[in-house]
C-alpha cells in the first residue's frame, strides 16, 4: 500500500522520491488558474482550490514553512509556496529527496556501484547548498532549529559503508564525525536530533564471525564532539525531547537510560521488546517478551503494569501520550495485524479495534482533537485499498467512513481528509493511482463527507497548520497541476 506508520518509535521525516542538482531548469507555465477550478458539486465533480503550478506533477511533501515540494516528468524538483508565487528550482535531476521541517534534501547522480551521489540541501531562507558528492540517500538529520545537518558522505565504491559529517545548513563548517559505518542492511544507520545534539545508531562492518551489533553516539551540533552512549546494543535508541536522556537496549533485552549530564545509568527491571520515552522523558513505556505492557518512571524501583498479556508490539501513541494502539497477532503473509486501544495512565480493559489480523494503520491514527482512532480493515490486496474506520477513544461503535480508502490525514479538530474510489493507473513505467479526495468532520455525529477533488492523484498532504489540502491533478491535461484548497 503506502508508507506504513506501524514503525513509530522514531519521529522520522517521510521518505519520498524526487530529483537532482542545482541548475536552473526550464520555467513552468505559471499561468496557474482561478480559485475553485471546475467545481460542480451538484453532479459530484470537483477540482477545488487554487492551481499554484501547471503541468503533470508528483507531490513529494510539504515543508513546515508551507512550501509544496513537487517533481515533474523531467525529474525537476521544485518548491512552490502555498501562499502563491513562482516555483523555486531545487534540483534538476534528483533520484530521491527527503523533507525535514523546512529543509529539503535531494540526491542526484547516483553511482551504479555504491548507490550514492551528490547531496544538496534547500531552504527558503538559504537557497540551494551542496553538502556532499558521495552521500547515501536518506541518511540525514537536521537540528530542531534547522541550522545544522548531519549527513552521509564518503560512501565506499560498493555502497556497503559510509562516513558521516556535520555542517551548517548553509554548507559551512563541514567536519567528519564518524567513519566507515554500514550504510544499509543488515544494520541501516538510524539518525535523529534532540536538543543541541545529533544521535546515531550504526554498526561497524562485521568481523570474521559475521555478527553485527550497534553502537549509539551523541554528537554536539556546534563542535562535532562525539560522545559514546552504548556499544554492543540493538540498532535502536530513543531520546527525550531535550536530548538529555538516551534509552538503549542491549543484546540481552535490557533497557538502559543514560543521562548525558552525568550520573549513573538507570536500568529497567524487566527485559523489554520495545521501549520509548513518554512524559517528556520522565517515564519509559515498554512491552516485554512475555507480552506485558508496563510504564516506569526513570529511577523508580518498580513499574506500573498496564496490560498483563497480548501486547506483541506498540504501534502508535496518541498526541497527548495517554493512549496507545497495540497489536497481538500478525499475519506473516500479509503483515496485517489485530489492533487494540488501551490507556497509558493505568490498567484498563483494551478496546478492540479489530480482533483479527486484518488491520493496519496508514496516515494519522488519531484525529487532531484526539477523540477518534483511525484505522484500516478489510484491505483489498489487488487494489491496495481498505475500509477506513473511526472509533471514539472512549469506546462504542466503529464508523466505516469508506470501503475504498487509500490514505487519510487528520486536519484540524475532528476533520479527516481521505481519498476513496481509488483506481490504478500507469504513468510511463510507474504504477500509481487516482482517487476522489474528501473531508469528513467526525466531531459531528451525522456529518456528511464533502468532496474536494474528483480523481486527484493518490498522494496528497496538509499544510503545516492542517487547514489546507495540497494535491496534484493529472487526469485532464488542461487542468493538470498542483492545487491548494482550504479544508472545508
Amino acid at each position: 500500500m503506502k508508507l506504513s506508520l506501524i514503525v513509530l518509535l522514531f519521529a522520522l521525516a517521510p521518505l519520498v522520491s524526487g530529483c537532482g542538482d542545482d541548475e536552473s531548469p526550464k520555467p513552468h507555465d505559471m499561468s496557474g488558474g482561478a480559485a475553485d477550478l471546475g467545481v460542480d458539486l451538484a453532479v459530484g465533480q470537483a477540482l477545488s482550490g487554487t492551481r499554484l503550478l501547471s503541468g503533470t506533477l508528483t507531490l513529494q511533501s510539504v515543508t513546515s514553512d508551507d512550501y509544496a515540494i513537487v517533481t515533474d516528468g523531467t525529474g525537476l524538483l521544485e518548491a512552490v509556496p502555498l501562499a502563491g508565487g513562482a516555483a523555486i528550482p531545487i534540483d534538476s535531476a534528483s533520484s530521491s529527496s527527503l523533507v525535514i521541517d523546512n529543509l529539503v534534501f535531494s540526491w542526484s547522480n547516483l553511482a551504479v556501484g555504491s548507490g550514492a551521489g551528490t547531496l544538496v540541501v534547500w531552504s527558503a531562507a538559504g537557497g540551494v547548498k551542496t553538502l556532499a558528492q558521495s552521500s547515501y540517500p536518506s541518511l540525514v538529520a537536521a537540528s530542531s532549529d534547522d541550522s545544522h545537518v548531519l549527513y552521509s558522505d564518503g560512501t565506499s565504491a560498493d555502497g556497503t559503508t559510509t562516513n558521516f559529517s556535520i555542517a551548517g545548513a548553509d554548507g559551512t563548517g563541514a567536519m567528519q564525525v564518524l567513519s566507515q559505518k554500514l550504510s544499509d542492511q543488515p544494520c541501516a544507520p538510524i539518525l535523529s536530533s534532540a536538543g543541541s545534539r545529533f544521535f546515531v545508531s550504526a554498526c561497524d562492518p562485521p568481523g570474521d564471525g559475521g555478527v553485527t551489533s550497534a553502537g549509539v553516539v551523541a554528537i554536539d551540533q556546534a563542535t562535532g564532539a562525539v560522545q559514546s552512549i552504548a556499544t554492543n546494543v540493538r540498532n535502536y535508541f530513543n531520546t527525550d525531547q531535550a536530548g538529555t536522556r538516551v534509552l538503549t537496549i542491549d543484546l540481552a533485552n535490557k533497557a538502559t537510560v543514560t543521562l548525558l549530564a552525568g550520573g549513573a545509568p538507570a536500568m529497567l527491571t524487566d527485559a523489554v521488546n520495545q521501549a520509548l520515552f513518554i512524559n517528556s522523558g520522565a517515564t519509559v513505556l515498554y512491552d516485554t517478551p512475555a507480552q506485558a505492557l508496563d510504564r516506569i518512571d526513570v529511577g523508580a524501583a518498580s513499574p506500573t503494569l498496564l496490560q498483563s498479556a497480548n501486547v506483541a508490539g506498540i504501534d502508535y501513541l496518541s498526541y497527548d501520550e495517554k493512549l496507545t494502539i497495540f497489536h497481538h497477532t500478525v499475519d506473516d503473509n500479509t503483515s496485517l495485524s489485530d489492533l487494540y486501544l488501551a490507556s497509558l495512565t493505568g490498567p484498563s480493559t483494551p478496546i478492540v479495534l479489530d480482533d483479527q489480523p486484518t488491520a493496519t494503520l496508514y496516515g494519522d491514527p488519531f484525529t487532531d482533537d484526539g477523540t477518534q482512532a483511525l484505522y484500516y480493515t478489510d484491505l483489498d490486496a489487488s487494489l491496495d485499498t481498505g475500509t477506513l474506520n473511526a472509533l471514539p477513544v472512549t469506546g462504542g461503535t466503529a464508523r466505516a467512513i469508506t470501503t475504498t480508502a487509500w490514505l487519510s490525514y487528520a486536519a484540524t479538530g475532528g476533520k479527516v481528509i481521505y481519498n476513496d474510489n481509488w483506481v490504478s493507473i500507469t504513468v510511463g513505467m510507474t504504477n500509481t493511482g487516482r482517487a476522489d479526495l474528501r473531508m469528513i468532520d467526525l466531531s459531528q455525529a451525522t456529518s456528511t463527507p464533502v468532496l474536494i477533488a474528483t480523481q486527484a492523484d493518490e498522494l496528497f498532504a496538509l499544510s503545516a497548520e492542517r487547514d489546507k489540502v495540497v494535491y496534484t491533478f493529472s487526469e485532464a491535461a488542461d487542468k493538470a497541476g498542483l492545487y491548494v484548497a482550504p479544508v472545508p
